[in-house]
């Protein structure tokens, strides 16, 4: 009687697909993370300009002044009645504006008025070399942002 050979794989061919895959993964998961940081500048940058645009649409909406405030040791800010936003730790924050509006060392804030204009100020978010200025223009409450 002859025996017949089984066809299939070795256990060492198996392993050799695992350990390959494993490294794909590895590979593919680190160039996410690189993604995820590069995308971090726009997107909080925009998130931000929105949040400034929400409070100046709602001080003209509600009729009653409306503050953006911008924690910036603790990494975050808060605007109107949304909740705060932690900026990731990846970005650095710089805010230039009015003192008067200034609760605390540290800390900064853009008043929104009910006819249209604003306090002012500018946000730059910065990562490395790439950077976005967020600039409010005082007369208009205009928010531009800016590379």
């Amino acid at each position: 009687m002859l025996l017949q050979r089984q066809r299939g794989f070795s256990l060492l061919e198996v392993l050799l697909v695992m350990v390959l895959i494993a490294g794909a993964t590895a590979t593919w998961g680190a160039m996410l993370a690189r993604q995820d940081t590069r995308r971090a500048l726009p997107q909080t940058a925009a998130h931000l300009a929105a949040d400034l645009r929400y409070a100046r649409a709602r001080a003209l909406a509600s009729q009653t002044p409306q503050r953006v405030l911008l924690d910036v040791p603790q990494h975050r800010w808060a605007a109107a009645d949304r909740p705060k936003f932690v900026i990731p730790s990846t970005l650095h924050l710089e805010f230039f504006g009015g003192r008067e509006l200034t609760p605390e060392s540290g800390t900064g804030a853009i008043a929104f008025f009910p006819d249209g204009s604003s306090s002012g100020g500018r946000i730059v978010l910065y990562q490395g070399d790439a950077r976005r200025i967020l600039t409010v223009r005082w007369v208009t409450s205009d928010v531009e942002v800016s590379e």
